[in-house]
Parts: structure tokens; sequence; C-alpha cells
């Protein structure tokens, strides 16, 4: 036990032998002296539950205070016994207690800048310290120098200097929000206060009672009002420095007050009906049931009385955190915990316009409430200062008030103050769970300009751990169900991705059956007529080249199936169990040309295989091969040359396993002697030559081909099998068919389109164009190459009545390709476009 904490001792001590001197001196002590007595002795012994880490500044003067209380009281122990002791003690005791609440009034719990004024606290304690002298000189039996007669009524001085002390120290503490104490120091200033001022009142009512003769200095309840006093001043000052108790300060002062109150109320009911109690036992039992009820109804109307008159801020804030704590229970989303907390909340900031907000971190989130007090939930996030703050401090409560006040001194707040500010916030209460934080809660201002009490603090924050705690679940849950939105929206990515690659391989595999069966599969698959001389020599002339591995060249207007003739040669070839590719020259940009070729094994780019390859160990048809620009033609004439095809990109070569046949709508060497072909390519090409004949010189051929484009046409179309009518037929065998099989086939996909019946009559057949190679027309190869695709493009799109799609289709061209021969001849608007 250290020296400081023995010293409570000794002052119960020396009350004890006083308080024997007095019974010696005075015969004994009856009851209510030793009560008085064991009271003395408390007030001495009360120090000793001060907690150990109180400043020792303030734990010494509260030790003083204690013993120096107790020793007041030794002369109303047995106020008509006089010993010197006593005498001393009484003058001393209450003069150094004034002194001692002055002094611990200025700076405990702490010292307020407005309380820096050391001539104000001198001025003050020289009141008690001339009170002690005036006292002193009053009980000395003489002076040195000569006797002087002091009025016997100066002894009184020390209890009026207490009684001064007493209001001044209460008005002191009272004063302590307005002179810049935080909430806490205020908080226990309430310890103190309750001790004041009921002390206070005792000493002012029972010293004027003592001037006016109304009561005496041996009055029993004189004597017991001051010993309870006195012990509630120096329990007061004890509680004043203990954080633990320094809570429950406000609503234990309140407390008490309301008790003392019932207490009195009903004790005054019952001096007043002292003559109507009952004297049976059944009305007595009664008359105390009424008592009873009649205190706890007035304990319950005082207590809402005090709590609105004396709680902060009429005590809403408090009532809105304990209501929103309860209701919090029940919230299982956002939105209900929005409707349990900020209702109550708006309620406290009496005002309908204040906002009170909920934001949650993570996902970003805010929560309010409409002016019907359902909650919203919106996307906006906890603005950026705020947040800044609440992290860099966790835990800590930004009270707008307290940072205005710190705003001068400390220019960081002033974002924080004007981000509130824009918000009119009264605060924010930060949300965490183990540290972390979670979110926010601001607390709407409304009309109201006072800080935070430290109860509202204290209350504030026991909410924030609740809510703290229930928004961290929420935000896992949200956390949980954005990653589970996050994982659909990946699987439904990666099935559409994947569908997209189905769709892609199912596409290039199309492609691929395309390139290796033809642009007409169906045709292919089909017996070709040969009824017509024409195609009957042809036929007999790629039968004896098809066995030959030597590349071929099909010379054949636009229009006419080369695909077919094409896959003929193929059939007829060693090749035959091999693919068959189809490439169009056409179709593929020139700076594309020799990539799609012979390949290309660009790192930045996904490598394409080539024509070559693909039709490796079968036959690579090649449709108009003088489209390819130049460089790709004496490319393709080396690699026929060498048997070896090199790579775009590539730094090796492989070998050439392809059997090539070329299509050209012109003799090659009209194309030579123009400068629009290469020559030696053309060397490749020309010895075998096969000229496939157009449509008008195998008319033989036309009806069966008819009905194979019927037959395409009604399946295309979803139509039932059609016939033809006799004249439909002959008109269709007499016409010239300058677009060859397309135009046929568009022909007829137009007149099946039109029948109304089981056939096709020759009202059902559109305008077909005027035949071009009479006797007495124009050389169909008079002009250049140009001047003939020209001539070509401009003729397509006049048969078909302006549609490029269409014409597209009569030449048997891709539609990008044939739109960009359209722009290279800058003919877009050469016809006036009909349906695309």
């Amino acid at each position: 036990m250290t020296r400081s904490s023995i010293v409570p001792f000794f002052g119960a001590a020396l009350v004890a032998y006083l308080v024997a001197d007095i019974a010696t001196s005075g015969g004994g002590l009856d009851a209510g002296s030793l009560l008085v007595a064991s009271f003395a002795g408390s007030c001495a012994l009360l120090p000793l539950a001060l907690d150990r880490e109180v400043d020792a500044s303030a734990a010494r003067r509260l030790r003083a205070l204690g013993i120096l209380a107790g020793l007041g009281l030794l002369p109303l122990v047995q106020p008509g016994t006089r010993t010197l002791g006593v005498e001393l003690f009484g003058a001393v005791g209450p003069s150094l207690v004034a002194a001692l609440v002055i002094d611990l009034a200025f700076d405990v719990p702490d010292r307020p800048r407005g309380l820096e004024r050391p001539l104000l606290r001198a001025s003050l304690l020289a009141i008690s310290v001339g009170s002690l002298v005036a006292a002193l000189a009053a009980i000395a039996p003489y002076w040195p120098s000569a006797p002087l007669v002091v009025p016997h009524a100066w002894s009184r001085a020390p209890w009026l200097a207490l009684a001064a002390s007493l209001v001044v120290a209460s008005l002191l503490r009272v004063a302590r929000p307005a002179l810049g104490s935080p909430p806490e120091a205020i908080a226990a200033s309430t310890w103190a206060l309750a001790g004041l001022v009921p002390a206070a009142g005792v000493a002012i009512v029972g010293l004027v009672l003592l001037g006016l003769g109304r009561a005496q200095p041996s009055s029993l309840w004189l004597r017991g009002a001051a010993t309870i006093a006195a012990l509630a001043v120096v329990l007061g000052h004890v509680r004043t420095v203990d954080d633990r108790r320094r809570l429950r300060a406000p609503r234990a002062a309140r407390r008490a007050f309301v008790l003392t109150c019932a207490v009195a109320g009903a004790a005054a009911g019952a001096a007043v009906l002292h003559g109507q109690v009952p004297s049976d036992p059944a009305g007595l039992g009664l008359f105390a049931a009424g008592a009873v009820l009649s205190a706890a109804a007035l304990e319950r109307v005082l207590d809402a009385a005090v709590h609105f008159l004396f709680a902060p801020a009429r005590g809403r804030l408090l009532d809105a955190c304990l209501r929103a704590t309860e209701r919090l229970g029940r919230a299982t989303t956002l939105e209900e915990t929005a409707r349990a907390v900020l209702g109550p909340l708006r309620d406290a900031a009496v005002a309908r316009d204040a906002e009170p907000l909920l934001y949650q971190l993570d996902p970003p989130q805010c929560a309010r409430i409409d002016a019907a007090g359902e909650g919203h939930v919106d996307g906006r996030a906890l603005p950026d200062a705020l947040r800044a703050r609440l992290l860099e401090q966790p835990g800590v409560l930004l009270d707008r008030v307290a940072l205005e006040a710190l705003s001068v001194r400390r220019p960081e707040n002033r974002t924080v103050v004007e981000q509130l500010t824009r918000l009119d916030a009264l605060c924010v209460v930060p949300l965490s769970r183990d540290g972390e934080l979670e979110g926010a809660l601001l607390v709407a201002r409304g009309p109201r300009r006072a800080g935070l009490a430290y109860e509202e603090l204290a209350a504030l924050e026991a909410l924030g751990a609740h809510l703290g705690a229930h928004v961290a679940m929420l935000s896992a849950l949200a956390r949980v169900h954005e990653r589970e939105r996050s994982l659909q929206t990946a699987q439904t990515k990666l099935d559409e991705s994947a569908a997209e690659l189905r769709a892609e391989v199912e596409r290039l595999r199309a492609d691929a059956r395309v390139l290796k069966a033809g642009r007409a599969a169906d045709r292919l698959a089909a017996a070709q007529p040969a009824y017509s001389p024409a195609m009957r020599a042809c036929v007999q002339r790629i039968e004896q080249a098809a066995p030959l591995d030597a590349a071929v060249l099909l010379v054949a207007e636009a229009g006419t199936a080369v695909d077919a003739v094409g896959h003929l040669v193929h059939q007829g070839s060693s090749r035959a169990e091999g693919p068959f590719v189809v490439a169009d020259c056409g179709a593929i940009r020139p700076e594309r040309a020799e990539a799609a070729l012979f390949g290309e094994q660009d790192p930045n780019a996904e490598p394409h295989p080539g024509w070559l390859r693909l039709g490796a160990g079968g036959t690579v048809l090649l449709v108009d091969v003088p489209a390819l620009p130049r460089e790709a033609q004496r490319a393709l004439a080396d690699t026929l040359s060498t048997r070896q095809a090199h790579a775009v990109s590539a730094t090796g070569s492989y070998a050439l396993e392809t059997r090539l046949v070329a299509t050209s709508r012109l003799p090659l060497a009209l194309l030579v002697d123009a400068g629009l072909f290469d020559p030696e390519l053309a060397q490749w090409l020309a010895p075998l030559a096969i000229d496939v004949p157009p449509l008008r010189a195998r008319r033989e051929d036309v009806p069966s081909l008819v009905l194979l484009a019927l037959d395409r046409a009604t399946r295309v179309l979803g139509r039932p099998v059609l016939g033809i009518s006799d004249d439909a037929l002959r008109v269709l065998v007499a016409h010239a068919w300058p677009g060859n099989l397309r135009e046929l086939q568009s022909v007829v996909d137009r007149a099946v389109a039109r029948a109304a019946g089981t056939r096709v009559e020759l009202a059902d057949l559109p305008p077909l164009a005027a035949e071009e190679h009479g006797p007495d027309g124009p050389d169909p190869l008079a002009g250049t190459y140009e001047a003939l695709e020209r001539r070509i493009l401009l003729r397509a799109l006049e048969r078909a009545n302006g549609n490029k799609s269409e014409a597209a289709r009569l030449l048997d061209l891709k539609r990008t390709t044939f739109l960009d021969k359209l722009r290279r001849y800058k003919l877009e608007d050469a016809v006036t476009e009909g349906a695309n």
C-alpha cells in the first residue's frame, strides 16, 4: 500500500479520535450523534475509491477534501459540546473545503480556456482564507499583544464562505460548455454538480433558518441534511475524476433528482394526510399501496419531465438511438435498415426535410428514406473527404461543431467541415467491425446548433457498434451477391463466347465444306446435263485432261457453273478422294491475295493456312484467276514451277501437293496481250485450256437445267414441288441467256415466287433480257479488261433492276466483292438501286 493510499485512514483515525474526545467531554453520544460521526468518517474514507490512474494533483486534493469535510462535520456531532479540537477544525474544515471546491472547479476534470485567469482564482480563494482568519479570531481566547474582543458570530464565516463557494463552483461547472470544455469533461462535471447543487441548497437554507432563528444547530434534520450534503460533495468529486463512471453521470444525476423529488413528494403527502391514516390493518394496507402507487406514478411523470428538460437536446437524439437499436434486429436488407435507423434520426432532427444517410463502403451504396419513411438505396459513395478522415482515424466520430472549433488552428479540417455543411450533417458515425470501416451513418442536423453531449456521443457510438456489425453482414451478403452476379455475368459471357466459338466452328466447317465442295454443293452432287453436242465435247475434253496432274484452265462466261465443271475435273483425277477447294479470287482484297493463296504466319494475328494447303491431296479451283493482283500471279507461277509455296511472314516453304484448276472469263492470250495477266502464269495454265460452252450453245440441256432450278427454288422458298408449262419452257429454251446458269436460276426463282398454281406459267416469268450475241450484235470482247468488267457490272445491274444483291448473285460474286468493284469503277449510282 502506497503512502498516498494510507492518508484517508489517518484522516478517519483523526475523526474517530476527535469524536471520542467529544463523547468524553459531553458524556456520551446519542443515535443522531453516532450517525453524524459515521458519515464524517465516511467522508474521510471516500477518496479510497479513486482509480490509480487519476492525476496525482487531483488525487491529493480529493483526499484533502474528504478529510477536511469529515473534520468540518465534527461541530455537528454534538453541537452543545465544545473542545479545542472541535472549535479549531470547525473553523478550518469548512474554509478549506470551500477553497478546495473552488480550486477543483477550475481545473478538474479539465481546465477550459475561459478559466485560465489566475487573478480570478486567487480572488475566490482569498475569500475562503479570509473566512478562516475571521473564524480563528472568533475562537481565539486572547491575542499576544492585547485582549481583543471579536464577535462570536464571526465563527460562522467559514460556513458562509462554504455556501458561497458551493454556488460559485456550481456556476463554474454549469458554464463549462460555453467555456469550451470537451463533452467528456462536461459529462464528468455532472457528478460534481450532483453533489454541489443540493449541498449549496442545504447550506443556504440552513444559514437562513439559523439567522432567522427558525432552526437550532442541534436540530437533527439540519445536522442530517448537512452531513448528507457533505458526503454528496465528496462523492461527486471522487466520481468526477473516475473515467469508468463518467458516461453514467448525466443519467445518474437525473435519476437521483427524480428519485429525490419522488421521495420528497411522497413524504409531503404522508405529512399532509398524517391524520387520515386508517388504524385498521386492511385500511392501512390500502393506504400504503396507494402511497406506493402514487410515488411510482409521480416518479414516472417526473422522469419524463426531467428527461425532456435536462437531457441534451430534449433527449431526442438519445431516444432515437434507443429506438433505432431496438428496430435494427428486425432489418434484413439495407432498405429495411434505413427505415429502422434513419426514421428515428430524422424525427430527432425536428425537421421533415432533414436527410440522414447510411453509407455502405463495399460495395458503395447510400441508403435514405423518403417522406413516407420508406428506405431507398442508390449507388452514391461516401464523399472522399469524409471517407479519408474516417480511414485516417478509425472509430473516431466526426462532430461538426467540434471540427468547426478546431478548423481555425487545423486547416486540414476545413474540407471535412465544408462537406458536413453541404450535407447539413450534425455528425458522422463510423460503422466498423474488427477495426475495418464498413460504412458511415450521417446524422442530420436540422435546426440544432449545439454540439453533441458526451452522453449523445456514447449513445451514437453504441448505435454505431450495433449498426457496424449489421452493415458488415449486409456488405458481406452484397459482396456475395455481387460476386454471384459477376460469376453469372462471366458465365453468360463464357456461354456466349462458347456459342460464338461453336458458331464460328460451324461456320468454318461450313466454309471448309464450301471450299472443299464448291459454292454449289447441291449442284455438284447432282448429275450435270450434257445432251448438247457442245457440252458433250466439253465433257470429253475434261475426261481426257482429268487424269493428268497438270494445271487446267476453264474458260467460261460469267454465270457458267465453273464449280460444277471443275468438280468433274476433280472427280476424274487420282485426287478424287481428297478435298475439293473452291476459292473466289475476286472476293479477296488485293493486299491479302498472297496470304489467302499460300497462307500466313503472322505472330500478331491468327495463322491462316492458305487455299493451297487446304487443298493438299485434292484440287483447288481458283475462280476468276485474272482477278488476282500481278504480284500474286507471279508468285503463283513461281510456285507452279518449283512446286514449293512460301507462306507470308514465314521463313521456310512447303511442298505443293494440290492439283490446280483455274477459271477465266476471257482467253488468257487476250489478257496477256492487254498486259492484264502474268505471261509466265499463262504459260502454266494455257496448255490444258478447256472452253466451257455458254448456255445459249447448249439449248438441249436447258429443259433439264430448268427442272433442276425449279427443284432448288422450291426447296429454298419452302414451296411444294412445281412443274412448268410448255409455253413457259419454250420461252426459256429460246432465250439466249447472256447470264448463263446464274441468270437461269434467278429467273426461275422469281417465277416460283410468283406462281400461284401447281406449275410455273408463262405469265409468271419475269421480263427476259434482250439477246446480246445475235449475228449483228456488237463484239462482246471489244475493249480492255477494265472496260469489259465495267460493262459486265452495268449489265448485271440492269438485269437485276438495280438490285445490287441480285446483281451480285447473277455474277456469282459476294455482295461485298461486287460493291468493291462498283466503288473501284465509281458505279455506285450508275443505276437506281432497288431493294437490297
